[in-house]
């Protein structure tokens, strides 16, 4: 009686809208109706009002405490009726052990989720706008040296959609202006009080404290951007620096690791009596083999990704491409298998000389039909999507020059078309193309603007039109966007230079791998077969198991590849396209040289 009636008064407090309440707006209802003392206690304990503001979730901290104990609550629940079943219905002491190990851990582990989910929020949010902070910086000076508030420059920033970082701050402080009736200066300071990152934070509250002493503000703006740009350098050279650390020991963990288990494997399975060692199990080997070297390659994957800046527009078509390409990848390793021969392992999983080839090229036939199609994709795709940052630098720099003559915007796009900028010509001849028809020059670099894929042509050339339409193209204006244009070609090219010789480690390490490890098969085979004794393990089976596995573990190496190179795992296909073969090549040259299955 006593939640019903508390349920009522929450319900009769929530402002009654015309769309209806949908389930989670039902189940957070439930969840403060059935701990709302309770949560209220939990979220003063735990401080959520302070993470959730980090965070940037706008929830009541007394409501998201509620929606922990709940989901805590569901999750023990279900726990327990998974313990109660195992307990009744199975006879094996094994399986009750695990599961009540495994089950007792589900509670635990939800409502640790819930507890570090606002950090780990807090921790993107810091991340997101660090990498933008100099362009957003940037941005707030061209504006408003063009005459423009910070509360009109705040609202043409929230809708640019290649700044998602700086769009979501923007649209924050533009709420607390427009729905809470703040005024500019203290909106943007309510908006960095909990900030998790202190250049923003530092740079927002200088501005403030600046407009309040009636300082010198575009002063301020152009200084602190130039100290951004020299910050946001040294961020690429780290970031840089950070990339080939962990390349390097990935390297070193796929070939000095995985080779050294690899021979113990090798040396091991087909020792005669070391059936019981510890590296002798053929279990032991898929473990490793087929589990624990991918989530290596997986783990990387997260990494490079954690740690490279988001200034790449993804390019998403190859995503459907590759669900597409999963059956005629499967239907090709099938139909190779079936007529290679090879059918007679699935059936009776014996491994002969004639199946370990069949399964070989199987697979790898699969695994380039598979990936083949949406590397192709790709790379049609992001044809010409690099080498344009000198390009613009450029074309922007003769824009000033030419607008010193005191001409238009329009006609100085005009005139500069007659020159070669190299891949970025075609856009400018576009561009001048429709200013000569009388398209406003707004519309026309926004259409430039949709066929581009290139996040430094797009974002330069949103300012070059945000720079005309609000400052009319004055030449300070223009003259201070064509010297960031230079700041940024030089990082994004210091930070591709840095990366670039790391692309070539991933492909040492695969290949280096596969002749080690067919080597050892090899020679400890030809000493095994001086002993009176059978090996545990036959040689088909070893060239089986460890040519199969790095096969895959070569595929997905390739993905590192990609990620470090483009910073997207779709370019990765490509690379792990060129592997597969590789790695088929060199196991069919030594197959020849040495086995001759």
């Amino acid at each position: 009686m006593r939640l019903r009636r508390r349920r009522e008064v929450v319900e009769e407090a929530l402002p009654r809208l015309e769309e209806p309440l949908t389930f989670m707006d039902k189940l957070d209802v439930f969840a403060y109706s059935l701990f709302g003392g309770l949560a209220s206690s939990i979220s003063r304990s735990f401080e959520f009002d302070k993470y959730l503001a980090r965070a940037g979730i706008d929830v009541s901290p007394t409501l998201y405490s509620a929606r922990v104990l709940l989901f805590t609550l569901i999750s023990a629940y279900a726990a327990y009726m998974a313990i109660a079943t195992t307990v009744l219905y199975s006879g094996s002491i094994i399986v009750k052990i695990l599961v009540l190990m495994l089950a007792s851990m589900i509670p635990v582990m939800t409502f640790a989720s819930f507890m570090i989910y606002p950090s780990l929020k807090a921790s993107s949010r810091s991340k997101d706008i660090e990498h933008e902070l100099p362009f957003l910086a940037a941005y707030i000076s061209t504006m408003i040296r063009g005459g423009l508030s910070i509360g009109e420059a705040m609202e043409r920033l929230s809708r640019i959609k290649d700044l998602p970082g700086a769009s979501k701050e923007a649209k924050r402080i533009l709420r607390d202006i427009k729905v809470f009736g703040k005024d500019p200066v203290s909106a943007l300071e309510d908006s960095v009080k909990e900030h998790p990152n202190k250049y923003y934070r530092d740079f927002i509250l200088g501005y403030t404290s600046t407009v309040r002493r009636g300082g010198d503000v575009i002063h301020y703006l152009y200084s602190k951007t130039e100290g951004l740009f020299e910050a946001h350098a040294a961020t690429i050279r780290r970031i840089a620096d950070r990339v080939a650390m962990v390349a390097e020991i990935y390297v070193i963990l796929i070939v000095l690791v995985g080779l050294g288990f690899y021979i113990f494997f090798a040396v091991s399975t087909m020792m005669p009596g070391q059936a019981g060692g510890p590296f002798s199990s053929v279990v032991s080997l898929i473990l490793f083999a087929y589990l624990l070297m991918p989530l290596l390659s997986l783990i990387t994957l997260l990494l490079v990704d954690a740690m490279m800046p988001r200034m790449v527009i993804p390019i998403n078509e190859p995503n459907r491409t590759l669900i597409l390409s999963i059956p005629l990848g499967v239907g090709v390793a099938l139909a190779v298998l079936y007529a290679t021969g090879g059918w007679s392992f699935v059936q009776s999983g014996v491994i002969t000389r004639y199946t370990v080839v069949s399964t070989i090229f199987a697979l790898c036939m699969g695994l380039i039909a598979l990936s083949a199609p949406p590397a192709l994709h790709y790379s049609l795709l992001a044809k010409g999507t690099r080498g344009f940052e000198d390009d613009v630098a450029s074309f922007l720099r003769d824009l000033v020059e030419v607008r010193k003559t005191g001409i238009s915007p329009e006609r100085c796009i005009i005139y500069t078309a007659r020159r070669s900028y190299g891949r970025f010509t075609p856009f400018v001849k576009d561009i001048a193309k429709l200013l000569s028809w009388g398209i406003p020059i707004r519309r026309a670099i926004e259409r430039m603007i949709a066929r581009s894929r290139n996040w430094f042509v797009r974002v330069l050339s949103m300012f070059l039109a945000e720079a005309i339409d609000v400052g009319g193209g004055s030449v300070e204006i223009l003259e201070a966007l064509a010297r960031f244009s230079f700041s940024l070609a030089e990082y994004e090219k210091e930070l591709r230079a840095r990366i670039r010789p790391y692309i070539i480690m991933p492909y040492f390490g695969a290949l280096m791998t596969v002749v080690s490890t067919i080597l050892i098969v090899f020679f400890t085979q030809q000493t095994m077969a001086i002993l009176p004794s059978k090996p545990p393990v036959t040689v088909e089976e070893a060239v089986f198991y460890f040519a199969t596995s790095m096969i895959i573990n070569a595929w997905l190496i390739g993905l590192v590849a990609g990620k470090i190179s483009s910073q997207q795992t779709m370019a990765g296909l490509t690379h792990s396209t060129i592997l597969v073969f590789m790695v088929f090549a060199t196991l069919s040259v030594m197959n020849v040289m040495l086995f001759q299955f």
